[in-house]
């Protein structure tokens, strides 16, 4: 980051933590722009549920950070809006059943 400052990055891999992902922002260049946490999301969405509070100094995390439940339940309500019964699917191979 510091060897090209006009450029913007983003770090992918190999965060598995919240504390993890502070550590490298708060000592991070100005163009590391975010970090990636996809795996650590997809093994444990729950290990996110505090970082609106904890990374970016919210007053408090959303209602859909409470609990497990609370997290399926907007997904759930998310997939409903965005992908509603009946819609198109995908037909491309590999992309679902």
């Amino acid at each position: 980051c510091r060897e090209f400052p006009e450029l913007q990055f983003s770090l992918n891999g190999g965060i598995n933590s919240l504390v993890e992902a502070k550590a490298i922002l708060d000592g991070a260049p100005p163009n590391l722009v975010g970090i990636m946490v996809g795996r650590a999301a997809m093994n444990n969405p729950c290990a996110l549920a505090d970082a609106d509070r904890f990374l970016y100094g919210r007053a408090a995390n959303p209602p859909s950070a409470r609990s497990r439940r609370a997290l399926l339940e907007a997904y759930c309500e998310y997939l409903e809006r965005e992908h509603p019964p009946g819609g198109a699917t995908c037909q491309a191979q590999g992309s679902g059943p």
